[in-house]
């Protein structure tokens, strides 16, 4: 959906002065930025034509 400006601008944060007021990396600040790559389930869509080699696969692959 779409948001009005004001709440927009509301939400913006300019990140070089969050840079300066959190300079260290185990800050709250960059605490609540972690996440684990393991938590994240994003299907991968991958279509080939590799013509110049008499390849190619036809369809959706799709990778979990």
């Amino acid at each position: 959906g779409d948001l009005p400006d004001d709440v927009l601008a509301k939400n913006r944060n300019d990140q070089n002065i969050d840079n300066e007021k959190n300079r260290f990396l185990d800050d709250e600040y960059y605490a609540s930025k972690e996440f684990n790559l393991e938590d994240i389930e994003v299907p991968v869509l991958s279509v080939a034509n590799w013509g110049g080699i008499l390849l190619h696969l036809r369809g959706i692959q799709v990778i979990k």
